[in-house]
């Protein structure tokens, strides 16, 4: 197995790596907000207030599907910097932890894929 190769597999293990971190934030996140039942998804904060909307928690519109989608959705955004809109105080603490975390995440995953293109950019020079 050649260095280009190894570069490959440790690209994949990055984005199988960083695909659980994001479902682990996501689901984190969901136990976190079912506890107050206060928090509406940022999508949702402009339909709030219609009837019409079927709201986040409302079982018997929202299915499990459509909630894990909205945190892995929200888990994305905040791998980039953006918040999941928390309410309590309890939810903002544990959003900034999350925001720390993920700065380090990014700085990890970004590091590796620098090191990872320079040696392919290297291996791909020499030929």
């Amino acid at each position: 197995m050649d260095e280009g190769d190894k570069a490959q597999l440790k690209i994949i293990q990055l984005i199988i790596i960083l695909v659980l971190i994001l479902h682990v934030i996501g689901c984190a996140w969901f136990n976190v907000v079912t506890i107050a039942e206060v928090w509406s998804p940022p999508l949702d904060f402009i339909y709030v207030q219609r009837n019409e909307y079927s709201r986040f928690y409302d079982m018997e519109q929202v299915t499990p599907t459509y909630q894990f989608i909205v945190m892995l959705y929200l888990a994305v955004l905040a791998l980039g910097g953006n918040e999941m809109g928390p309410r309590t105080d309890d939810e903002i603490l544990i959003m900034f932890l999350l925001l720390v975390g993920l700065i380090l995440v990014n700085a990890y995953v970004l590091g590796q894929m620098s090191v990872l293109v320079g040696e392919a950019s290297k291996k791909s020079a020499t030929l």
